[in-house]
């Protein structure tokens, strides 16, 4: 999908909502218009803000972020992250922990296969850009 057809879908379906407009506008002029999309592979809530050129409310920031990982863009994927400094351990879901985090609170270790339980508080939202998406 072009920049031009993403920027068109979010000005037809946002029209009602300005301030999610521009933000989403915003943070798809900033991935065109970048050439080296690697910068893209590990955005946070914090980076997508500031990527936005407007104030946003938390309602609007989860708005925003509902829209581009959606089935109409599909710009971002949400991924899931497992941090334990105590642990010296860190580790990026793949899909099968994140439906066993989802469903039961725990999850494997990538390589032992030993469970983790108890892990809600050591697990962090991200987002990476779907490369296909925007060219």
């Amino acid at each position: 999908m072009t920049c031009q057809i993403l920027l068109r879908n979010v000005e037809e379906d946002l029209k009602d909502s300005p301030i999610v407009q521009q933000a989403c506008a915003d943070i798809i002029d900033v991935v065109c218009s970048t050439k080296d999309k690697h910068s893209f592979r590990h955005l946070t809530y914090s980076s997508l803000i500031n990527m936005a050129n407007c104030q946003l409310q938390d309602e609007e920031v989860a708005n925003v972020v509902r829209y581009l990982c959606g089935d109409r863009i599909q710009l971002l994927k949400l991924r899931l992250e497992y941090i334990a400094p105590e642990l010296e351990l860190s580790f990026i879901l793949d899909d099968e922990n994140s439906r066993s985090f989802s469903q039961e609170g725990a999850i494997a270790h990538p390589k032992t296969g030993q469970v983790i339980e108890d892990v809600e508080n050591n697990i962090f939202v991200f987002f990476t850009l779907n490369e296909s998406v925007c060219q």
